[in-house]
């Protein structure tokens, strides 16, 4: 009976999702201060929203570079609705997680171990303004791709009218068809 009690409230987080309801910059200058709001809920009997509240719940925002990250700690506004004031990382930002702040024990000792969320409508983030070092040979690559698409696609288009005009042509009985040989 008592491990079916203590199974209970990890069985509650699962399925739990958030839905941000603050409006996030599209691109935060690092060491901007965001307040962010969000909604905890897990999909009840009928398909409803069931409000999920908890302690412990974070707020983390991960930098672009995915070298650093900020936390904080949320507030509970009741009813599944939680807000958190943090700081844009070093970097900027490069993805939002919410979830509820955990630990694990093992051989190797006691580790942070979060169980995050799903958030329903996560911002999508630029990542071209990530600037990813390249080789030369991966820059070179990329430039005679980018050169040659266009090309491509003009051969194609080209092999395409002519394929057309040529059936046309044969439509009408003014070309011979490509498989046989012109009368003599």
């Amino acid at each position: 009976m008592a491990g079916s009690v203590a199974a209970l409230p990890a069985a509650a987080k699962e399925g739990v999702q958030a839905t941000l309801l603050s409006r996030i910059p599209a691109h935060p200058r690092a060491g901007t201060r965001l307040e962010v709001s969000w909604r905890l809920f897990s999909i009840g009997p009928h398909h409803r929203r069931v409000p999920f509240t908890a302690g412990a719940i974070v707020l983390r925002l991960r930098s672009a570079t995915g070298s650093t990250s900020n936390e904080s700690f949320a507030s509970s506004a009741g009813h599944g609705i939680f807000r958190a004031s943090v700081v844009v990382p070093k970097g900027g930002l490069g993805r939002i997680q919410i979830g509820m702040r955990g630990w694990t024990s093992g051989p190797d000792g006691t580790h942070r171990s979060d169980m995050l969320f799903p958030i329903t409508n996560a911002p999508a983030i630029d990542l071209g303004r990530v600037s990813i070092p390249a080789s030369g040979r991966e820059t070179q690559w990329l430039v005679i791709l980018t050169a040659a698409i266009p090309l491509l696609l003009a051969l194609g288009l080209a092999a395409f009218f002519v394929r057309k005009r040529e059936r046309l042509g044969q439509a009408l009985g003014r070309l011979p068809s490509s498989g046989s040989r012109p009368s003599r």
